[in-house]
């Protein structure tokens, strides 16, 4: 399994949305992991999108979608993002972007972020995709908080060694 593959993030990430496009060719793949000193969302990785455009034009404070995923802890399906009164970014209409599928990465009940996936064209998610995002949303989570111990524990290694050499 390609989450398992490495403790790199980065890499972890850019895999993993290789996939997601392989199985669905052309969706939008969004990672947008939480910062825990400022609150927010920090765009991470993406897929099927210009990552420059995204970047710059993503707002970093919680609202939206976005809000309701991570408030909620629970996904959320929007057939159409066009015309649903919660959404309050720019994002979906810039980028031409109909139906939305947002995840919560939880894991050890701490919230990581965020993973969407957006579709184009009317196109909105079935059931059985639904549920295979979710799982595997579920199995990003615990990749990332692994990551996310095995960057802390090499920091406090590096912290040590410089400390025991002084």
């Amino acid at each position: 399994l390609v989450i398992a593959s490495t403790l790199d993030l980065t890499a972890m990430l850019n895999q993993l949305l290789e996939k997601i496009d392989m199985a669905f060719p052309g969706v939008v793949a969004t990672v947008r992991l939480l910062n825990n000193r400022t609150g927010e969302l920090e765009p991470t990785a993406c897929r099927n999108i210009d990552e420059t455009a995204w970047r710059e034009g993503y707002s970093k404070s919680l609202r939206g979608f976005a809000k309701l995923v991570l408030d909620s802890k629970e996904p959320l399906t929007v057939a159409d993002t066009q015309t649903d009164p919660r959404h309050t970014s720019r994002f979906a209409r810039r980028f031409g972007l109909a139906s939305y599928h947002g995840v919560p990465l939880i894991a050890k009940d701490e919230v990581l972020g965020l993973i969407g996936f957006y579709t184009k064209e009317g196109q909105s998610f079935s059931g059985e995709e639904i549920e295979f995002l979710n799982t595997l949303a579920g199995q990003l989570s615990l990749a990332i908080h692994n990551a996310k111990l095995y960057e802390a524990a090499k920091r406090s290694g590096g912290e040590i060694a410089a400390l025991h050499s002084l």
